[in-house]
């Protein structure tokens, strides 16, 4: 029985070989980042053709054995025999399989019952393993190479030509039932590892989706032999995960994901159809997780091991890339700092992911300790904060002023009138002294959509943008074409961030500043053009005149209102951020400052509660058209403002978030109303 079992054993080793001269195109259009994945890989790695294995012949031509003139005994000595054989993957005469459509054993019909019986108990043992050798078959053929999923295959074949041929090559019982009760303890392992193999081929899962898989398999098992299997599984697979994440933690590269299946890939060398593919396919690229055009982060290739350290994964990578950009010596230094952290590649790899979490949280601490003191030796990071905050946040309007009544009338024109040289002389001619080591880092910009379409949308989430004349609460549609806005209406500021800034000055951030900017500028516009309103007029005698007065100077004292609250809300939260960026120890705990700096300023703007903006903007909007069209009914104004002011007093006293800012609000606003 030996040397029958011997002659049919499975064990089959697959290789690749590399084809750099393959060239990274797609055979055909791919519809999801799975399958551009697919299209790489394969081009990339070419395997060779190998025969099929024959695992389970097809005998339907062959008779089976009379056993009606054998003994008992000897039938199910034979039928013993055969059901090792069949374990080892062959078809035998007398105990045969069906897999197609759906697996079937059958016994020789001449056999006693009481034998019959008996060879069916092994049948879900038998049609696991069948299921095993098949997906291990697939598996290991498949083009799209993936080594997570060849780790799991070589364990899962380990199982049937090590664990399972043992046991059956070492079997001397000529009974049925001592036989079944020598295989079955391996009854459970092939089942959980036929499981495995289904839920990667359904799910054609790879790289950290596998181990989520297992991750998964191992909270729900209950066993202690399924148990080590599935963790023997986890620790093979995830050392595939551990090279790359070496790699890409100490240098910020991910040369050696081959296959594409670590949660960082290089786009560089990608058609620009297959990065449609991904940005349509892949979750929604996350500001925090963005590494810019040459990295990609693929959060569903993240193991659920380390979900809870994915920022800090990535941050380790985008920190290096910071440092590389900054000098070779800054890289090389950090680079060895890291790498006394991780310790040798060789013991890294056989961590714990418990283990590689905390080395990880250290090697970006390190990086991010380095990029701030780097920071702070090339430029004054406390000064730049100061000029941000005096400009975006119009702490300091002394150039506003100046913009304003040199260049009102310029800017009054169509944005597709005014080109660009033109606003960067402009941009120069208003800078003060105490910003000259600043200003090359900051330009005027038109955007494309105005400071109201910034802000508000509707039930569809389309940009809107809210009309003077549209009745109260209600939106009207924007114009289709940014091009038409004013200068003044489409006038930005932008701050050209450097790579050393990038964790500080993020692209949502900066969006931010932006629409503060924009929100407190038209307040400051509106006062300016109001004014020039209120100089415009012939006389104060004629009664009609002073009504219009009376009018512009309501509407003066509501602006000057907001901006003084805005002022008196504002600066206390600049000083304690100023405070608070003094004790920062990393560029980290900087960054986590400034987010939470630039939240108490949308609260305390409300910039979340368009039911207080919408008024403010309608009332810029007012005087604007009072400024541009002139007043044709004082009376309509009037009824306009008080409208205006009585929502502002409204919204605030329903706002539930942070009373008292609503109440102090509410009043500074109402001192101002006719």
């Amino acid at each position: 029985m030996v040397l029958t079992l011997i002659s049919f054993f499975f064990v089959s080793i697959y290789t690749f070989k590399f084809s750099s001269q393959s060239p990274m195109t797609l055979t055909t259009q791919p519809n999801t980042w799975k399958a551009v994945r697919r299209s790489i890989v394969s081009s990339k790695f070419k395997l060779p053709r190998m025969p099929k294995l024959g695992f389970y012949s097809n005998l339907d031509d062959e008779s089976f054995d009379d056993f009606r003139a054998m003994d008992n005994s000897e039938v199910e000595n034979m039928l013993v025999e055969e059901m090792g054989i069949l374990l080892m993957g062959d078809q035998t005469t007398n105990i045969r399989i069906e897999t197609a459509p759906k697996f079937s054993m059958t016994v020789n019909p001449t056999a006693d019952p009481h034998s019959r019986d008996l060879v069916m108990h092994f049948e879900r043992i038998v049609m696991n393993c069948v299921t095993i050798r098949q997906r291990c078959e697939r598996n290991l053929s498949d083009s799209g190479l993936s080594l997570t999923v060849r780790v799991v295959t070589n364990r899962c074949q380990a199982l049937l030509s090590q664990e399972l041929a043992e046991i059956v090559v070492n079997t001397t019982t000529p009974r049925l039932m001592e036989f079944y009760y020598q295989v079955m303890p391996m009854g459970d392992r092939l089942e959980i590892a036929a499981q495995i193999l289904g839920h990667i081929a359904d799910g054609d899962l790879v790289g950290g989706e596998v181990l989520t898989l297992l991750a998964t398999r191992i909270r729900q098992n209950i066993r202690d032999d399924t148990s080590l299997l599935l963790h023997e599984m986890e620790q093979r697979t995830m050392a595939t995960f551990m090279a790359t994440l070496y790699k890409w933690i100490s240098e910020g590269t991910t040369t050696s994901d081959t296959t594409m299946e670590f949660l960082v890939w290089n786009t560089q060398e990608l058609a620009s159809s297959q990065l449609d593919v991904l940005q349509r396919t892949t979750l929604p690229r996350d500001e925090k997780t963005d590494l810019g055009t040459s990295y990609r982060v693929l959060e569903e290739l993240c193991p659920s091991q380390f979900s809870s350290v994915l920022l800090d994964i990535v941050k380790c990578g985008r920190y290096m890339h910071i440092l590389k950009a900054s000098s070779e010596e800054q890289e090389r230094l950090a680079k060895e700092d890291v790498l006394k952290i991780l310790g040798p590649y060789d013991q890294f790899i056989k961590l714990s992911h418990t283990s590689v979490k905390s080395r990880l949280i250290q090697a970006r601490d390190s990086t991010s300790t380095r990029i701030l003191k780097l920071l702070l030796e090339e430029s004054s990071i406390f000064d730049l904060f100061d000029v941000v905050h005096c400009l975006f946040l119009c702490l300091d309007v002394s150039w506003l002023n100046l913009l304003m009544s040199e260049y009102h009338e310029f800017l009054m024109h169509r944005v597709k009138e005014i080109p660009e040289k033109r606003l960067n002389a402009i941009w120069r001619s208003v800078q003060m002294k105490r910003y000259d080591a600043y200003m090359d880092k900051f330009d005027l910009i038109f955007e494309p959509n105005s400071v109201l379409s910034a802000l508000f949308k509707d039930k569809n989430t389309n940009l809107r943008w809210v009309s003077a004349d549209a009745p109260r609460g209600k939106f009207a549609s924007q114009p289709d074409n940014g091009e038409e806005l004013s200068g003044w209406s489409g006038l930005s500021l932008r701050f050209k961030s450097p790579s050393l800034l990038a964790p500080l000055f993020t692209k949502t951030q900066m969006k931010t500043y932006s629409t503060v900017f924009r929100l407190i500028f038209a307040c400051h516009l509106a006062i300016h053009q109001i004014g020039l309103s209120m100089l415009a007029l012939p006389s104060l005698k004629d009664p009609r005149w002073r009504q219009s007065a009376s009018l512009f100077s309501s509407i003066n004292v509501q602006l000057h209102r907001f901006v003084e609250f805005w002022n008196l809300s504002v600066r206390p939260l600049v000083e304690k951020f100023k405070d608070d960026l003094l004790r920062a120890r990393s560029i980290d705990e900087m960054a986590t400052l400034h987010s939470g700096f630039l939240l108490k300023l949308g609260l305390g703007l409300r910039m979340n509660d368009p039911r207080v903006l919408s008024p403010i903007f309608a009332l810029c909007n007012l005087t604007r058209q009072i400024y541009e069209d002139g007043i044709e009914s004082v009376e309509v104004a009037e009824e306009q403002l008080r409208e205006i002011s009585s929502e502002i007093e409204e919204a605030l006293c329903d706002s539930e978030r942070d009373e008292q800012m609503s109440n102090e609000m509410m009043m500074m606003m109402t001192l101002g109303r006719c």
